[in-house]
């Protein structure tokens, strides 16, 4: 990570089917329904409790306050809440930390439209347009092909070298190798590199 964030982060992006937007405080309940969902939460070790969530979602509205963190994903005439993207410190404990970690989590009815894909492009846009962090990274379980499908389009570069075993998943499940991906700024904007 290469400084500090230049312009404070917007209340919100506009996409051209989405709204990326700032937490409400009526968005806690619909972000504790995702974690609690099976089928959402496939590809990580547990569903998550109500306590878990609500400090996850207490952290992701205060991170944005400093210039990054996950967006709530707005469908206009559909749905407020169908899930969160955006960017957050790496957690100390992921071999590639210190950086910038991109992530997003849709509800199950959202899935299969570009939806995902359509949130991520624009907070990288948003990340790249404010900020002079140079670079991201993305990590999913090895076995999360719709994820690593979407990081592929998003032109993340896949590093076999860095793949790694998970320190939070129990040994022996599928869910324990991991895969990471990266972008630069000169991987999205490279008529503009020197």
């Amino acid at each position: 990570m290469s400084g500090d964030i230049i312009i404070p982060a917007p209340h919100e992006i506009p996409t051209e089917r989405l709204l990326l937007r700032r937490w409400r405080r009526s968005d806690w309940d619909a972000f504790a329904e995702q974690g609690a969902d099976p089928h959402v939460m496939r590809y990580f070790v547990s569903t998550r409790t109500r306590e878990q969530c609500d400090e996850q979602a207490d952290h992701f509205s205060q991170w944005l306050e400093e210039g990054m963190g996950p967006w709530v994903i707005e469908f206009p005439d559909e749905a407020e809440f169908i899930g969160i993207v955006g960017f957050w410190r790496a957690a100390d404990f992921l071999p590639m930390a210190p950086g910038i970690e991109l992530g997003w989590r849709l509800n199950a009815p959202y899935w299969g439209r570009g939806l995902a894909i359509e949130a991520a492009d624009a907070a990288i846009d948003d990340l790249f347009r404010r900020t002079d962090i140079e670079n991201f990274f993305a990590v999913t379980a090895t076995v999360n092909l719709p994820s690593r499908r979407a990081l592929q389009k998003l032109g993340m570069r896949y590093c076999p070298d860095e793949d790694f075993d998970h320190d939070k998943v129990p040994d022996g499940s599928v869910l324990k190798p991991h895969v990471v991906y990266r972008m630069g700024r000169s991987d999205r904007y490279p008529e503009v590199s020197l």
